[in-house]
């Protein structure tokens, strides 16, 4: 994630840019499977996500989250 956009990233350094941004959908839908809860989280802000994506972005933070509460020890 780069300046708060889980779809930017650093560019190499052989590149003449700073960053790059995925910005077609198949290529977003890509980067949301890999997606932390802090990264769907910062997607979810992005102004203007396309709508396939954003559903795609709910979907990984719940199946995040339903991991995450699966793995909490009970008591």
């Amino acid at each position: 994630m780069y300046l708060g956009n889980p779809f930017r990233q650093r560019a190499p350094a052989h590149y003449n840019v700073e960053f790059f941004e995925t910005c077609d959908i198949p290529g977003r839908l890509r980067l949301v499977r890999e997606f932390s809860i802090a990264e769907c989280v910062a997607a979810l802000r992005l102004p203007g996500l396309q709508k396939t994506v954003r559903r795609a972005v709910e979907r990984r933070l719940t199946q995040l989250t339903r991991c995450a509460h699966a793995q909490t020890p009970r008591r």
